[in-house]
């Protein structure tokens, strides 16, 4: 659709908010753009950044949200100075949900299929997870397709999702490892066996990783490219079933 519209009818469109705002009689309004880092690779034609910048700046009354669940791409995004929306709006973390809402989530929606979601297994999608909304609700939906003929959850349906989610993404997994120096796949390695706040003296010595200098240089490219996130808890393979596929098959990566 982008591709058959012109810049003109792209702001236009953009406009339409302020301007039935200004119809209602400056009804102050809001806009929600969701998955928004996705606006910088929808189209080769057209510089969209800049004409929503260029847009959404004039407009007085209406105020816009945007949301992302690639954090390293938004940042990106507001916090390089060459892009357009550079410093144009205020970060706000949202974190992961508090667990027992995504219990209830999960157990409602199973319920409301007819299928009984048990206690503990309820608790292995929340821990494969990791409770990031994205992969809790891939995985779901993966158990969810294994256990529609019996109706009921038993473990071996959360593995074998689990397996197959990996699967699938094999070969994309190989291509994100192949692109990679050897120093950021034994960081990878390291995370995958072993999660850490720090990467202290014995952390290295125990991993194989190279001098803190070089370390850091390849973990600050991970973090930037998405594949790392670290956070309060410390550093972390972002993928959850990305980090199943090096740590069950290590070879693959090396």
């Amino acid at each position: 659709m982008i591709a058959r519209m012109t810049e003109t009818s792209i702001a236009e469109a953009l406009d339409l908010p302020e301007k039935l705002s200004q119809q209602m009689g400056s009804v102050p309004l809001v806009v929600v753009f969701d998955e928004f880092q996705e606006v910088a690779g929808l189209s080769k034609e057209f510089a969209l950044e800049k004409i929503f910048r260029s847009c959404i700046q004039a407009h007085q009354n209406v105020r816009y949200v945007f949301l992302g669940s690639k954090t390293h791409l938004m940042k990106r995004m507001f916090a390089d100075a060459a892009r357009p929306f550079y410093n144009s709006a205020m970060p706000l973390p949202l974190g992961k949900p508090p667990a027992d809402e995504s219990r209830e989530f999960l157990t409602s929606r199973f319920r409301d299929a007819g299928i009984d979601l048990g206690a503990s297994e309820c608790e292995g999608i929340l821990s494969a997870s990791e409770n990031i909304p994205y992969y809790l609700q891939e995985l779901a939906s993966a158990v969810f397709e294994a256990v529609l003929p019996d109706r009921v959850v038993k473990a071996g349906h959360l593995e074998q999702a689990i397996e197959d989610i990996v699967a699938k993404n094999a070969e994309l997994y190989a291509e994100r490892v192949a692109g990679l120096s050897e120093t950021k796949r034994s960081i990878l390695l390291a995370l995958a066996d072993e999660p850490t706040s720090t990467f202290g003296d014995g952390y290295r010595a125990a991993h194989a990783l190279p001098v803190s200098s070089t370390l850091h240089t390849a973990l600050k490219e991970l973090q930037e490219n998405g594949i790392v996130c670290t956070d309060e808890s410390g550093h972390r393979i972002a993928d959850p079933f990305f980090m199943r596929y090096i740590r069950t098959s290590p070879a693959r990566v090396f």
